[in-house]
C-alpha cells in the first residue's frame, strides 16, 4: 500500500535515510491516510539523535521545540515539520507524563510505547507500512485496542482512556473487550488529567455522529469529570411524557441536534437537575419544578470547571434555563420573545426543544411539535418582515426626543421605552413621524 506524503515530508525522510538513518512518517497521519482521510499533521520519527538531525538540516531553520524529548522542528517553506528520535518512555509518576525518555535505534521499540494499535503504524516509500501490533487488522475490522497491556497503557497516561473512547466515537469503531474492560476499571485515573485536556476530548466525542452510544456506555467515565451526572444514570422519571431514565433521555437528545458544540453541550446537561428537583405527585408521577433554573446554575459551574469559553457558557446556561419555557403562538408574544432573547438564540432554542421532544414518549408529541412549528412560522415571518426588535431598530432616537424639549437623559430613556412597548404590542407603527407625534402626546400627558 502506497501512502501519498507531502513532498517535504518525503524529502525529510529520504534525506535522513541517505545519511544512514531510519526514518518514517508515524502515527495518526498513516492511520488517516489508510482510512482515506487527509491528515492534518505529519509526524516523522527517526533513529537519528536530535543533534544529528540538526546537523543534517543545518541549511534550514531549526526550532528546538522539545529537544529534551528528542523533537526538533524543521521550518521549510513556512511549514513546520516535527522530527522525533525513536524513544522509549521512563516511569510515569502522574498518569500523564514520563519522568524521562531514552533514545533507541529501533522503530519497533518506539511504536511499542504508543497508545492504540491504529496509531502504532509507520511508513516510508522504501519499506512500505510497518505494523508490529496489528493496527492494519484493527483498522480493517474497525476495532480499537491498546498496544500491549491495556492496564499498563492507561496507567502510564490516563488521557489515553478518553482518546480510545474518542476514536471509537469519531470513527464508529468498537472497542475490544480487553481494552473496554480496562477503560472501566481505570476510569478513576482521569481525575489526574487537566480539565483543558478533558475539554478537548469531550468536544470531539460530542461532535461525533452518534455520541449517545458513548454517553450511555461510558457514563462511569464521564462521571469522573462530571460527577453531577451520576444521579441521572438509571433515574426513572415516572412521567407519562418520558420513556427513558434521565441519563438515557439526555444522551439521546444529543444525537438529535446538529453537531454544534454549544447545542450539544446544552443537550448533554439540559435535564441534569431533574433528580435533585423530583417531586412525586398524588398519582405517583414525578414532576420536576424549577429544574431548569437549578440546572442552569449547575451548568455554569460544570462548564466553568471544564474551562469552556465564557461565550459558550453563557449561551448554554441560558438555553438550559429556558429549555422548558412555553413559547407564544401569536405575533405579539413571539415579537416579545425576539426582543428579549434575540432571533438567533430563539432559533437555537427551537432546535433544543425539537431534540428534547424527539427523545420523549409519544404522549402529546404531535401537539408539542405542532406548537413548535407554529412558533417557528411566526418567527420566520417576523424576521422576514424586518420588524423592530430593539430600541436601536426604532426610527426615532434620543436626539429627536431632546428636540421636543426633554433634556434629562433618564426621561428620554423612559419615553423611548414606552414607544418601543407600543410598537411591540402592535399599537404603534415604526414610522418616524408617528413616533414623534406619539412622543409629544406622552410628554404632554406627563406635563399635565
Amino acid at each position: 500500500m502506497n501512502i501519498k506524503m507531502p513532498k517535504n515530508v518525503e524529502m525529510i525522510i529520504e534525506k535522513l535515510i541517505l545519511n544512514g538513518y531510519e526514518a518514517y512518517a508515524v502515527g495518526g497521519c498513516i492511520r488517516d491516510s489508510i482510512m482515506g482521510i487527509e491528515p492534518k499533521d505529519w509526524d516523522i520519527c527517526t533513529s537519528a539523535l536530535p543533534e544529528e538531525t540538526k546537523s543534517i538540516f543545518k541549511d534550514y531553520r531549526i526550532i528546538e521545540t522539545g529537544i529534551k524529548h528528542g523533537t526538533v522542528t524543521i521550518l521549510i517553506e513556512k511549514q513546520m515539520y516535527e522530527v522525533t528520535t525513536f524513544r522509549i518512555d521512563g516511569i510515569y509518576q502522574d498518569n500523564r507524563h514520563p519522568e524521562s525518555v531514552t533514545f533507541v535505534s529501533a522503530v519497533k521499540e518506539d511504536l511499542a510505547r504508543r497508545d492504540l494499535t491504529i496509531n502504532a503504524l509507520a511508513y516510508n516509500n522504501r519499506s512500505g507500512i510497518i505494523d508490529y501490533f496489528g493496527g492494519l487488522q484493527d483498522l480493517k475490522n474497525k476495532k480499537i485496542s491498546c498496544v500491549g497491556n491495556a492496564d499498563k497503557r492507561f496507567n502510564e497516561d490516563a488521557l489515553r482512556i478518553l482518546r480510545a473512547i474518542r476514536f471509537s466515537a469519531v470513527y464508529g469503531f468498537d472497542i475490544k473487550e480487553e481494552t473496554d474492560n480496562s477503560i472501566h476499571q481505570n476510569a478513576y485515573l482521569i481525575a489526574n488529567i487537566s480539565n483543558e485536556r478533558i475539554n478537548a476530548e469531550l468536544n470531539k466525542i460530542l461532535l461525533s455522529d452518534k455520541p449517545s452510544d458513548i454517553l450511555l456506555k461510558y457514563s462511569d467515565v464521564i462521571g469522573i469529570f462530571i460527577p453531577e451526572i451520576k444521579v441521572c444514570v438509571g433515574f426513572n422519571q415516572r412521567n407519562r411524557h418520558h420513556k427513558y431514565d434521565v441519563w438515557e433521555h439526555i444522551s439521546r437528545t444529543v444525537d438529535n441536534i446538529e453537531p454544534i458544540l454549544t447545542l450539544r453541550l446544552a443537550m448533554m446537561l439540559h435535564d441534569i437537575a431533574k433528580p435533585l428537583c423530583a417531586v412525586k405527585g398524588e398519582n405517583g408521577e414525578y414532576h420536576f419544578p424549577n429544574h431548569n433554573e437549578v440546572g442552569a446554575k449547575m451548568v455554569f459551574n460544570i462548564l466553568k470547571r471544564l474551562k469552556y469559553p465564557n461565550s459558550i457558557i453563557k449561551e448554554c446556561v441560558e438555553l438550559v434555563r429556558v429549555h422548558d419555557m412555553t413559547l407564544s403562538d401569536n405575533k405579539k408574544g413571539v415579537r416579545r420573545h425576539i426582543c428579549k432573547f434575540g432571533k438567533e438564540f430563539l432559533y437555537n432554542l427551537v432546535k433544543v426543544k425539537y431534540a428534547d421532544i424527539s427523545a420523549q414518549s409519544y404522549y402529546k408529541r404531535q401537539s408539542k411539535i405542532k406548537k413548535l412549528q407554529s412558533f417557528t412560522e411566526i418567527l420566520n415571518e417576523l424576521v422576514m418582515e424586518e420588524n423592530c426588535f430593539s430600541l436601536k431598530d426604532m426610527n426615532i432616537n434620543g436626539k429627536d426626543i431632546k428636540s421636543l424639549g426633554i433634556k434629562e437623559g433618564k426621561e428620554i430613556g423612559i419615553i423611548l421605552s414606552q414607544l418601543f412597548s407600543m410598537i411591540i404590542d402592535g399599537n404603534l407603527e415604526n414610522n418616524h413621524e408617528k413616533l414623534l407625534n406619539q412622543a409629544e402626546k406622552i410628554i404632554s400627558q406627563k406635563q399635565n
